[in-house]
């Protein structure tokens, strides 16, 4: 084995060591958050019940399901073998981001390039990122996120696969293009049964024929690529109409066509969520905070408050102007320079169909990043490479700080989800307006046994949403395990014995008895 063959594993192998350290901490983080509604809740998968499991899962994503269900059967509740999983998936994305980078580098367009001299750059750099930017912590050490991670994996394989035979096509490389592509279409349909946000992938393709190799796909090439993409996309649509269960109180659509199209949008029909338009004009200045946090990974929350949009607001205007101008630099830089120009409106492409027009109720999570990461990876990887042409030493020296600095606040941040509380305390100093996560810090306060402390949080999320009916319920008890309800009945929450009147039952207002003493006491 030559030299220059070993220099490619031997990076790889680097990129694996700094991603396991950054990780480490990442190994005994307990379940968390969703965690526990997914899994430990989950009666039928304690029960053996496979399918009902699925569902509750979300048979949606049912590949992601599926490997809970095997590392449930493996080791039951020990969050171990969960966390492994999650870090074997993200090494394997992470390899796919690498592989991908070294076959953009070889593209027709980038011929001469600085990209095209130093692909070893390009990719260490671009894998670098994506397996140790403190930003994919979530995707990583969150269990059930693990769809995330299993999405991108697919989808980039997909991608370099289809790269690779469109080299294969034009003579830049050798053997048949027909497995390639048979290969780019079973990734691709596994990716859309991991998360839905692999709808996006024929855009990645068109991306890459664009901008890396440079060619005019014929008619029939277009139509075959679009009905292979129709039939794939008609696999997880038809498993997501079998699995979908319409809400309470709705009719299911009479027709097939209205019954598709209330699967596709349910997601965006929970109570609570946005209409599209406010949605898109909320995701104008949630994107720009990806893009911060990817390039000042400081401030990194579980949950993000982040207030709907209610028009066009001055952030909305600048993050439209912002988000614009880097879409117009993409399209130049896609001329000029096409490896970073594929990296910026790959990023748009990654985060089209979470960030777009289709309501979530979590408008702002890290995780959804997951996907984009590899777009900022070949941004930083393709700048890199060029630098390594003049100033090699610098570059290296530069490339070795980066790695120290990404991996120190990954593990850092990986410390942070040790425990419930030092996370819900995390988010808590981050979104203190937000009732939910002052429920879920009062709710870790309450498990660790620090009842006052847990009471004090829940009178301060109802303050701040009087219906978080939650918030009330654990309150009540958490003054009566000190006590201070010993006049209310066993077995009738929120009502208290009338003294005049022996066996009636009366109704206390407990927050507005016991709130404002708690918070008086907090201050």
């Amino acid at each position: 084995m030559s030299a220059r063959s070993v220099r490619p594993w031997a990076c790889l192998g680097l990129i694996a060591a700094a991603a396991a350290l950054a990780y480490a901490p990442s190994f005994s983080v307990p379940f968390q958050f969703d965690d526990y509604a997914r899994i430990i809740d989950n009666e039928p998968l304690r029960s053996g019940q496979w399918r009902a499991a699925l569902d509750w899962l979300g048979a949606a994503r049912v590949l992601p399901s599926l490997t809970i269900v095997a590392n449930y059967v493996g080791g039951g509740e020990r969050v171990l073998g969960y966390h492994l999983v999650n870090f074997a998936l993200h090494l394997l994305a992470t390899l796919g981001v690498f592989v991908l980078a070294r076959q953009l580098c070889r593209g027709p367009r980038l011929r001469d390039s600085a990209a095209a001299r130093r692909p070893l750059v390009v990719a260490g750099v671009a894998a670098l990122i994506m397996a140790c930017h403190p930003l994919q912590t979530q995707a990583v050490t969150y269990i059930i996120q693990r769809a995330a991670v299993m999405s991108a994996l697919f989808y980039v394989w997909a991608v370099a696969c289809y790269v690779r035979g469109r080299l294969v096509q034009i003579g830049a490389t050798g053997g048949r293009s027909l497995p390639w592509f048979i290969a780019t279409a079973v990734l691709w349909g596994c990716a859309l049964l991991s998360k839905e946000n692999a709808a996006s992938l024929p855009l990645a393709l068109l991306l890459a024929e664009l901008v890396v190799i440079g060619g005019r796909p014929s008619l029939r090439s277009l139509a075959l690529g679009g009905a292979v993409a129709v039939l794939l996309l008609l696999i997880p649509l038809a498993w997501k109409i079998a699995t979908w269960q319409p809400l309470a109180g709705q009719p299911v659509p009479a027709t097939w066509l209205g019954e598709a199209l209330a699967a596709i949008l349910d997601q965006g029909s929970d109570t609570g969520t946005a209409p599209p338009s406010a949605y898109l004009l909320t995701q104008l200045t949630v994107i720009p905070g990806y893009l911060r946090l990817v390039v000042l990974p400081w401030g990194l929350n579980l949950d993000h408050d982040v207030p709907l949009a209610t028009g066009w607001t001055s952030s909305a205007m600048a993050g439209l102007a912002l988000l614009a101008a880097l879409f117009a630099i993409g399209l130049l830089a896609a001329r000029r320079a096409p490896l970073i120009g594929f990296g910026i409106l790959w990023i748009f492409i990654a985060l089209s169909v979470e960030s777009s027009v289709l309501p979530i109720i979590d408008v702002m999570m890290e995780h959804r990043m997951y996907l984009a990461m590899p777009g900022v990876g070949l941004i930083a990887g393709a700048a890199f490479a060029g630098w390594s042409v003049r100033w090699p030493r610098v570059t290296r020296a530069a490339v070795g700080g980066i790695a120290i600095a990404l991996v120190s606040l990954t593990f850092a941040r990986n410390l942070v989800w040790q425990s419930p509380l030092s996370l819900w305390l995390d988010a808590a100093e981050k979104s203190p307006r937000k009732g939910r996560v002052l429920v879920n810090y009062g709710v870790s306060l309450h498990g660790a046994g620090q009842l006052m402390a847990a009471a004090r949080q829940y009178c301060r999320a109802m303050a701040l949403d009087p219906g978080l009916t939650l918030a009330g319920e654990n309150l009540e008890l958490a003054l009566a395990q000190q006590g201070k309800l010993d006049n209310v009945a066993a077995g009738y929450q929120g009502l208290s014995l009338n003294p005049d009147s022996p066996g009636v039952f009366v109704e206390v207002d407990i927050p507005g008895r016991f709130c404002p003493e708690l918070l008086a006491a907090e201050q």
